[in-house]
């Protein structure tokens, strides 16, 4: 296959770097050209015609190359050597990365769904999850204590997802509740919340399992609640899972659904774990208030599956 590699050399812990990617690829019978995500330009290369587009890095740098490959020709593949790599992981593409190059099916693909967001700042894909809430505002947390400097200091990947979920229950302990609304076709949930989150995957944040979806093809969005009398189920479950386990209850109240409409007020949100821009003033609308309308994408991007 003639294959695109765009990596993210800032990405892993003591993995493999781009040359010694492109050695793997290339042992395995593969043309690629090499893209770090680094440079600004690096979407160009998209219009070139490629059998596969192979993406090296954490959640950030897969959703971002899969917005660009979707409805394109070229099939795509990850390379995990991120932090929780919540999509690789949905997709089934983990493992060691020869072992992924290794049984990559040039012939078989499979169709993976994306989500689409419309809301005051126009129309964005989300190949992970859009969210109000917890994640977004521990995202603002995030920024507000230069995570760029605090990552250096972790050597593993158990560190990093460890640190992950402290910071989640640091913002859970004070976060005020949202005046938050989601209606789906099965019913409306309305009233005071702490976190809304729909993703097209089962993971979030930290490799958090809490959503119902183990297919990101089945044409479904998975979405999740967080009631504010639920506080502490959910600091309970945080805290299991920093000493290696977890119980079932979340305090979660979870469904899917093809499409659905978030109103929400008080809080932050967030797609693919950026934030998203401040809202434009609309006649008529409360202060503050905003509404995001939410549908799958389904087969959005297709997917090399693996002979193994």
């Amino acid at each position: 296959m003639r294959v695109l590699l765009v990596h993210n050399p800032k990405a892993g812990y003591e993995q493999a770097d781009g040359p010694e990617i492109l050695r793997l690829i290339g042992d395995a019978g593969h043309e690629a050209v090499y893209q770090s995500t680094e440079v600004d330009d690096f979407a160009a290369h998209f219009e070139e015609r490629w059998d596969a587009v192979v993406v090296a890095g954490g959640d950030g740098t897969v959703t971002r190359v899969m917005k660009l490959c979707a409805d394109r020709p070229a099939a795509m593949a990850v390379l995990p050597v991120g932090t929780a790599n919540n999509v690789a992981t949905a997709i089934g593409h983990t493992g060691a990365l020869e072992d992924l190059i290794n049984a990559w099916d040039p012939q078989s693909r499979r169709p993976v769904d994306m989500g689409m967001a419309i809301g005051d700042w126009g129309r964005s894909r989300f190949a992970e999850s859009f969210g109000v809430g917890l994640m977004a505002e521990t995202i603002v947390m995030a920024d507000k204590g230069n995570e760029e400097k605090a990552r250096a200091k972790f050597k593993t990947v158990a560190e990093r997802l460890e640190a992950g979920i402290k910071v989640l229950r640091r913002r859970l302990k004070d976060l005020k509740p949202a005046k938050i609304s989601l209606r789906a076709p099965d019913g409306t949930h309305e009233g005071k919340f702490l976190w809304a989150e729909v993703s097209t995957v089962g993971l979030v944040g930290p490799r958090m399992p809490i959503l119902e979806n183990d297919d990101p093809g089945d044409g479904l969005l998975a979405y999740a609640l967080l009631p504010v009398e639920e506080r502490e189920t959910l600091d309970t479950y945080l805290e299991h899972r920093q000493l290696g386990s977890a119980p079932r209850r979340t305090g979660l109240i979870t469904g899917r659904a093809e499409r659905l409409t978030i109103t929400w007020s008080g809080c932050e949100g967030h797609i693919d774990g950026r934030l998203l821009p401040g809202p434009a003033e609309k006649p008529g609308e409360k202060p503050g208030q905003r509404t995001a309308e939410l549908e799958i994408q389904p087969g959005a991007v297709q997917v090399l599956r693996l002979s193994r």
